[in-house]
């Protein structure tokens, strides 16, 4: 089966939630066109929401699907209840692409045994075009296919599935990592004086030219080094973090994160 990658290629989103809605912002703001882009979800205000902001269709009948992309973005709870109204309605010349947590590609390949299935794990990220998507599939073409419709919403990496649950914890559950220390500097700037607005600014600042000064050859120790001077308010600041145990608190999110991420897949076996 030939894989129409781009051009006139229909995406059929099941799920208006927060995902489903980054991932169409990112592909409305990257060009793609907002006519061969649907949505379903039983919360009609959902998708009267997405079409307001997106011009985006609606759509109630899976049948109306024959080919592209049918985008799965509902909760793991939710998937059986879809799986029975998706289940044997559905063309096979139809992909079948899911998002949902803890669902692995081969129980939804079981469950979707005339199409070709892949699984992908996106971050909010997407929204911007500066998020992180990992896939796996058994099919190469659906996995370029893929990559080209989705490529300007971040990196994509294929991995290996065994993988994805550290995936979760890390860059999907990343961002709100990332907002709590963002919130926690800005209130300890105005415990120790500083207005809020004065403390958003100068934390904003800070994000923007630490990010500018990081890639994936930086060597993060030099980093801290350069502004750690010996004896400064730096150090007695880094002291504290390290006596706390800030290391071992973020070890300790993020697998738990990938813990719920693997009951999640053993839920659903």
């Amino acid at each position: 089966m030939q894989i129409n990658k781009t051009k006139n290629l229909k995406l059929y989103f099941v799920g208006a939630g927060n995902i489903a809605s980054a991932l169409i912002s990112g592909l409305v703001e990257s060009g793609f066109p907002t006519t061969d882009i649907y949505a379903y979800d039983k919360d009609i205000k959902k998708i009267k929401n997405l079409q307001d902001r997106y011009n985006i269709n609606m759509f109630n009948d899976v049948t109306a699907a024959h080919k592209g992309y049918l985008i799965l973005c509902v909760k793991p709870n939710d998937y059986p209840h879809v799986l029975m109204d998706l289940k044997d309605k559905i063309s096979s010349e139809i992909f079948i692409l899911s998002c949902i947590a803890g669902v692995s590609i081969k129980k939804i390949q079981e469950d979707f045994l005339n199409n070709i299935c892949l699984r992908f794990m996106p971050n909010i990220l997407v929204e911007e075009g500066s998020g992180f998507i990992a896939i796996v599939s058994e099919s190469e073409a659906l996995v370029e296919g893929f990559k080209q419709t989705f490529s300007n919403l971040g990196l994509i990496q294929e991995v290996s599935e065994e993988k994805f649950n550290a995936i979760t914890a890390l860059a999907g559950s990343g961002p709100a990592w990332v907002y709590s220390f963002i919130r926690s500097l800005i209130e300890a700037g105005k415990n120790n004086g500083l207005s809020e607005s004065e403390s958003k600014t100068i934390v904003m600042s800070l994000l923007n030219g630490v990010s500018n000064q990081i890639d994936e050859d930086t060597e993060l120790d030099k980093l801290v080094q350069q502004v750690a001077s010996p004896g400064g308010t730096t150090e007695a600041g880094l002291r504290v973090l390290e006596e706390e145990g800030l290391e071992i608190v973020v070890e300790k999110a993020i697998s738990k994160a990938a813990e719920r991420s693997r009951e999640l897949t053993e839920d659903s076996m």
